[in-house]
């Protein structure tokens, strides 16, 4: 019992530098809060409060798949990438899978109703930076479940569920002694979100019953939106060796606002937006920390937790105990994309500071150019359903600190997405 004991506490002090050299923070499982999409990447790693059609959205807050299922039928999306690479290799992936259906279509008159549901895995596999005998296959994986609903009456509002299954296995096999073992933890989580999207000039429409236009064909276009989701909730620890060594789980509040502008343009039954900006600023807290009335031990917020929604989002100054994300974007003919973000922490935190860019290419503008340019391809039955359903995808975004030695400098990160819209 004894050199049990002796053993599991060498094990806990080894995984703990381990963990410090992959993760750092207050919280385990630090993966989870890892940018999986690169159009968030490129935009100071905001997530919540910006509607997308990305289909990674859903990672970070699950009701965004609801409004997404207004227009995305199926919509798929893969990433590659070595993470730090200038550190060591670091390998993450992800793929997403979702499908949504807009119910109004198909149920008389009554406000649209759509609902999505969507599958998602994120791996981070790590190297062999620790000696393990023998040499083991050291991950951290989550496989995501989503289901969202939303509904379009004058606002669109959305709720979104996610359940996640984490399989950590950071370490590999570690020999203390004459004894081989082999950490490993898992954890159920789940998250939950809402969004609210504002289209402020179909609204003054209906108030007075006739459209806006600029001229001729060209209307407008003014939305605005809001987000907030909890991540990482359920399960109240992990433990890797034994519950005496559990650690937090990294439980997240994120929220902010969006606004989304542009002009509109119809013609040959086609809409297009030929110019259009997105701006958004979000808060997130990790929902851990520690009280001095419990011997500095770590305990869960709820909400909220240290975001002043007025403050930091509303006007856009920090407190000092949240990270701080702003992003914009330009975009031309809904085909070429450019990006900007900045992401800022308070220095008496982990003090990370960093800009962020990038630009993305679509195809379903250039498909919409070519419809109003040549609307004889609408003759042609392939041609025509291709082009009024079917999009790709490509976003590259990358990552330029104020210290150009930092790791995280020069990042880069790219995705891959294929939707199928307005079926």
């Amino acid at each position: 019992m004894k050199i049990r004991f002796i053993l599991l506490i060498s094990l806990s002090l080894l995984l703990s530098s381990e963990r410090a050299y992959c993760q750092i923070g207050a919280a385990a499982l630090e993966f989870l809060q890892l940018p999986t999409s690169a159009e968030m990447f490129a935009m100071g790693w905001s997530s919540v409060a910006l509607p997308s059609s990305d289909p990674v959205m859903a990672s970070y807050n699950p009701a965004q798949l609801g409004v997404q299922s207004f227009n995305n039928n199926l919509s798929a999306s893969f990433v590659s990438t070595d993470w730090l690479p200038s550190y060591d290799r670091i390998e993450m992936s992800s793929t997403s899978i979702n499908g949504g259906i807009n119910l109004g279509k198909y149920l008389g008159n009554v406000p649209p109703i759509s609902l999505g549901f969507g599958y998602s895995r994120l791996k981070v596999t790590y190297p062999e930076y620790w000696n393990s005998t023998p040499p083991g296959n050291k991950y951290d994986k989550a496989d995501n479940f989503t289901l969202s609903a939303a509904v379009d009456y004058y606002v669109k509002a959305s709720v979104g569920f996610t359940y996640k299954h984490v399989d950590s296995n950071p370490f590999g096999s570690v020999t203390l002694g004459d004894q081989l073992m082999h950490p490993s933890a898992t954890a159920n989580l789940f998250d939950w979100g809402i969004f609210l999207q504002v289209p402020v000039f179909p609204i003054m429409e209906k108030s007075m019953a006739r459209p806006l236009r600029v001229y001729d064909n060209f209307s407008p276009v003014l939305d605005l939106s809001f987000g907030f989701s909890n991540s990482n909730l359920g399960q109240n620890s992990i433990s890797y060796i034994s519950n005496a060594f559990a650690d937090a789980l990294p439980r997240l509040a994120r929220t902010g606002i969006g606004l989304t502008a542009g002009i509109q343009y119809e013609k040959n039954g086609v809409s297009i937006m030929p110019l259009s900006g997105r701006w958004t600023v979000e808060a997130t807290d990790l929902l851990v920390k520690e009280d001095a009335s419990t011997g500095y031990k770590w305990v869960y917020q709820s909400g909220f937790g240290d975001i002043k929604f007025f403050k930091d989002v509303i006007g856009g100054k920090s407190n000092g105990l949240t990270e701080k994300q702003k992003g914009w974007e330009l975009n031309l003919l809904e085909t070429v994309s450019l990006y900007w973000g900045r992401f800022e922490e308070a220095y008496d935190m982990r003090s990370r500071y960093f800009k962020t860019s990038g630009w993305g290419l679509r195809s379903a503008g250039l498909f919409k150019v070519l419809q109003i340019l040549t609307p004889e391809l609408l003759g042609h039955n392939v041609l025509s359903y291709a082009f009024s359903h079917l999009d790709f995808r490509y976003t590259i975004g990358k990552v330029k600190t104020d210290i150009p030695s930092l790791a995280l400098d020069n990042q880069k990160f790219s995705s891959f997405s294929v939707i199928f819209y307005g079926l």
